[in-house]
């Protein structure tokens, strides 16, 4: 399926992944996604989600990982939204990213309180490697470009505007790490 994709959000994509493995020669990418449980009947917004990636961040800069992050909320026929989310680690201190899924999980569990087995998605299309990608700058100039391509097409799939709410609902579609210098 073709998808339309909100341009600015593609852009910030692209600058924080630039960005990231300017600053780092090994990345580490890993795609979740974010769901509500069923019987959760609290109110959904966007500051839960704030919450859970301010924990899944603290715990990974603990460790040294300097994790950037993105999310993006869309809603279609559910009664609440879902998160589609990405995290960016140092590569050159993590390679494996089973733990992101255990870490965001006990993060979303912190937040709304609530058990969430199953609310986290592994985004793996029933194939491993299709997630948790690694990027390395020394991997030769062609492969760099053809992985760097790979991770924003993959990436680029938070930015589709399919089921994003148009026009301001009073909540933001869209979050990610606050780069410096743009």
């Amino acid at each position: 399926m073709q998808y339309k994709f909100i341009e600015s959000i593609d852009c910030r994509i692209n600058e924080l992944l630039n960005e990231y493995v300017r600053k780092h020669s090994k990345a580490l990418i890993v795609r979740f996604d974010v769901h509500y449980p069923v019987h959760y009947h609290g109110p959904a917004k966007n500051t839960d989600i704030s919450v859970c990636m301010a924990y899944v961040v603290k715990k990974y800069t603990r460790q040294g990982l300097d994790p950037y992050y993105i999310w993006v909320r869309e809603q279609l026929r559910s009664h609440h939204p879902h998160y589609h989310c990405a995290l960016f680690l140092n590569g050159h201190k993590v390679r494996d990213y089973w733990h992101v899924f255990r870490n965001v999980e006990d993060a979303w569990a912190r937040t709304l309180g609530c058990l969430v087995t199953g609310c986290i998605n592994r985004c793996l299309k029933d194939d491993p490697d299709y997630n948790g990608k690694l990027i390395r700058r020394d991997a030769g100039q062609a492969a760099y470009k053809a992985r760097f391509q790979e991770i924003l097409n993959q990436l680029s799939y938070l930015s589709k505007s399919y089921t994003k709410t148009v026009g301001y609902d009073g909540q933001r579609n869209f979050s990610c790490t606050r780069l410096q210098n743009l």
